[in-house]
């Protein structure tokens, strides 16, 4: 593991400008969270942040706006910047909901069952351990058992846990990222604006119901301890730059791998927006609607085209 003053020399040479653009491109509409986010960075590269602790971030938002997608992309990024592996753990809120659960993180107690063997956190300790930098995503972080952000916060005051072995775990060079969308529940989303208000007027008491949210269901040792980062609603103009990003992703893999040359005309684009977008539940769905419409199906076809011209060529054989 690199020790705080290694990691701030590493963090002293990354090129936060060309971070900061590097996630715009690919992050839609979401400035402000990124802006955020690489002045942390900074902090880092000045020697102004406590190293030998991972610094902890709350991703706050509507559903499929982008908040796992930073940080996924973060890691790519910084990837692809320093030229080294950035070991990633996911762990999924709503899977936590005992608190027994939280044996799977650092292994279950001896005397009961698979107590030989470790949790999750000491197998990614091993990689973590291996790179300058790592990456822990809680994604949906209200929806599981308070136990489990009792459980992170030594991690955040110490920079260490102990596993089910009594093996001291070093994760100080973690990035810890937790998500949430609390205070933006669905029915919030669709609810019509009461009276004569307009559309600003309903988002912003959704604003307001997300901090009383807050305040409510996460404690303020949990709070005190992590940098809150908000994004903002996505609009039908980011859901077209989205949809602009995927596709060309897709097509520049069938330009690649069978020199085929995808175009979607206006008819089509916006039937995929009105399929994979709305209001309410943002791009999530978007993606997953180009994955089955521009690649599954094509994918068909392609396969049923070489079908049928293997068929001709055995007749003409």
């Amino acid at each position: 593991l690199l020790s705080a003053y290694e990691r701030m020399v590493l963090f002293a040479t990354l090129d936060i400008d060309r971070l900061r653009g590097a996630l715009n491109a690919i992050i839609v509409d979401q400035e402000p969270a990124v802006a955020a986010l690489c002045d942390e960075f900074m902090l880092c590269a000045s020697g102004t942040r406590d190293l030998r602790k991972p610094p902890g971030y709350f991703l706050v938002g509507p559903t499929g706006v982008g908040k796992n997608h930073l940080v996924e992309s973060l890691g790519r990024v910084l990837e692809t910047l320093w030229q080294v592996e950035i070991p990633m753990l996911t762990i999924e809120g709503p899977n936590y909901t005992y608190p027994s659960d939280i044996n799977e993180l650092r292994g279950a107690t001896r005397g009961f069952i698979r107590s030989d063997e470790e949790g999750l956190l000491s197998a990614f300790q091993e990689r973590a351990s291996k790179a300058p930098v790592s990456i822990i995503l809680v994604d949906e972080v209200e929806k599981a058992h308070p136990q489990l952000r009792t459980f992170f916060l030594s991690i955040l005051d110490r920079g260490t846990t102990t596993d089910n072995k009594g093996r001291i775990l070093n994760l100080a060079n973690a990035i810890v990222f937790f998500t949430s969308n609390l205070g933006y529940s669905d029915l919030q989303q669709r609810a019509a604006p009461i009276g004569y208000g307009d559309e600003a007027a309903r988002w912003a008491g959704a604003d307001a119901d997300v901090r009383s949210d807050l305040r409510r269901a996460l404690s303020p040792e949990f709070m005190n301890r992590v940098r809150m980062i908000h994004f903002g609603r996505l609009t039908s103009t980011s859901a077209e730059r989205i949809l602009d990003l995927e596709f060309e992703r897709i097509a520049r893999r069938y330009r690649e791998v069978h020199d085929l040359e995808l175009v979607l005309d206006p008819v089509a684009r916006h039937e995929l927006l009105a399929r994979g977008f709305s209001p309410a539940f943002g791009a999530r769905r978007l993606a997953a609607t180009l994955e089955g419409v521009c690649n599954v199906s094509i994918s068909h076809r392609i396969r049923l085209d070489d079908q049928r011209a293997h068929v001709l060529r055995t007749h003409d054989g």
